[in-house]
């Protein structure tokens, strides 16, 4: 009798690894939804604080005295009051604690709208202040978070909480009959707003779409006018060199001839080759743009294998610095080299982007110099890129390798850059992370999958 295939244990890893890829996209989902709802609440972090601190002790006064109820929690109202007083003093956090701001920030609102509305409607017996009051937390929730599952989320969390609390300190599990006839209504508002909150979503999405192609669209215009500047420029290169020896021959012979100083002469001379560069850097800048507008992968079917340091070393040579003093403030170490498969042009931008976001904050803080390393070896190649410029704010730093992000000037940064950089260290089955000492410098290391170690 032939013996049935046992497809089980197939199936169970199939299973399993599906689970394991719909939980991470789930937590990536999240905590994207965590950040965004963070920034969103940044530009009111004063005066949400304010109402916090004073809120909760003065509806105290309220329910206790002018119009009193069953239950009231003086220490709560105190914890819930003494929570938002690092929020209203939000700027004077110290630069080492702003990176946590985030999980604080999630805490206190949990426990100051789900948790506490929650139950102190449990302890009240479910009854129709405390019921208005849960709806006006459910409000507040939708009015400070950005994200639909962020909120639920949040909410359901602040439930659970508050039910556990409530059955620990009554000794009763069940909950009060009134809270599950106004159940349906609290479920009603947090559908209908997570739709409208998702509608608004995607009306965000849209709009961004939309600038995204009048940005594609501008970029592939200005393809137009640069290869006319292109197509020009090989004809200057061909008889500038000898429109410039006649010139010189000219003056030493004594003709009669315009006279050009010496140093606009030499500036002549290097003029092509600012200009190659100005089109390179620009054809480059360009195609980020196009690629980020349009959110298209990396062609990686012309990739080789590239040594870092040469790249590295033709980027800095490339680099169109606008002062000698700001050359000079790029300093490369002199030992290590390793190759990586990738494209030299691609990596020559990511170090475009860097160079060029780290001559602003040294040119912002007045103070400097920029130090690339190279570290070979491990488990994956490294290269270091520091700058001792003014660094990154804390609550800053998780979001700059967001797409459209920027805390520059809107007309010195598209917030397109380092969203570029980290999709083409990922095209070459690499990373890139950053990691800064507000005021101090910012480090940004790019890891490269160790394949062939070149040795110097």
């Amino acid at each position: 009798m032939k013996e049935t295939p046992n497809f089980s244990i197939p199936i169970m890893l199939i299973s399993g690894s599906q689970i394991a890829y719909s939980a991470n996209r789930l937590f990536d989902r999240l905590a994207q939804g965590f950040s965004r709802s963070v920034r969103y609440s940044e530009a009111n972090l004063i005066a949400i604080g304010l109402v916090g601190l004073l809120g909760f002790p003065s509806y105290y006064l309220v329910w206790e005295y002018l119009f009193p109820q069953p239950y009231e929690n003086l220490y709560l109202r105190l914890l819930g009051s003494l929570l938002f007083v690092p929020i209203a003093l939000i700027s004077y956090w110290p630069d080492a604690l702003k990176k946590y701001f985030r999980y604080f920030w999630l805490a206190t609102i949990t426990y100051a709208l789900p948790f506490f509305f929650s139950y102190m409607l449990f302890m009240n017996d479910a009854s129709a202040v405390w019921g208005m009051s849960s709806m006006a937390a459910i409000l507040l929730l939708f009015l400070v978070l950005d994200d639909w599952v962020a909120i639920n989320l949040i909410y359901l969390l602040g439930n659970l909480m508050a039910w556990y609390t409530y059955s620990e300190v009554t000794g009763v599990t069940a909950l009060p009959e009134a809270y599950f006839e106004q159940l349906p209504i609290y479920l009603f508002s947090l559908i209908a707003g997570s739709i409208f909150s998702h509608r608004n979503e995607l009306l965000k999405q849209e709009r961004l779409f939309v600038m995204s192609a009048i940005g594609s669209s501008i970029a592939h215009e200005l393809r137009t006018p640069l290869q006319g500047i292109q197509s020009g420029l090989a004809g200057l290169k061909r008889y500038l060199p000898a429109l410039i020896d006649g010139y010189r021959a000219a003056k030493e012979n004594r003709l009669q001839v315009p006279r050009i100083r010496s140093a606009h002469l030499a500036a002549l001379d290097e003029l092509i080759t600012r200009i190659e560069n100005e089109i390179e850097y620009s054809h480059g800048f360009i195609g980020m743009l196009l690629m980020n507008s349009g959110k298209l992968q990396i062609d990686t079917s012309q990739f080789g294998w590239v040594s870092v340091r040469h790249c590295i070393e033709a980027a800095i040579e490339r680099y169109p610095f606008s002062s000698a003093e700001d050359r000079k403030k790029v300093m490369l170490d002199p030992n290590g080299n390793f190759s990586f498969y990738g494209s030299d042009v691609l990596f020559s931008h990511v170090l475009f982007n860097l160079i060029k976001n780290a001559l602003w904050y040294i040119h912002k803080a007045g103070k400097g110099d920029i130090r690339i390393k190279i570290v070979p070896g491990g488990e994956r190649d490294l290269v270091v890129f520091r700058d001792g410029g003014a660094g990154i704010h804390p609550m800053v730093l998780p979001n700059i390798f967001d797409q459209f992000y920027s805390t520059q000037d809107s007309a010195k940064g598209a917030g397109i850059g380092l969203s570029f950089c980290k999709l083409a260290m990922e095209s070459f089955g690499g990373t890139i992370k950053a990691a800064s000492e507000y005021g101090s410098y910012a480090e940004f290391t790019m890891s490269f999958s160790r394949k062939i170690h070149v040795q110097e």
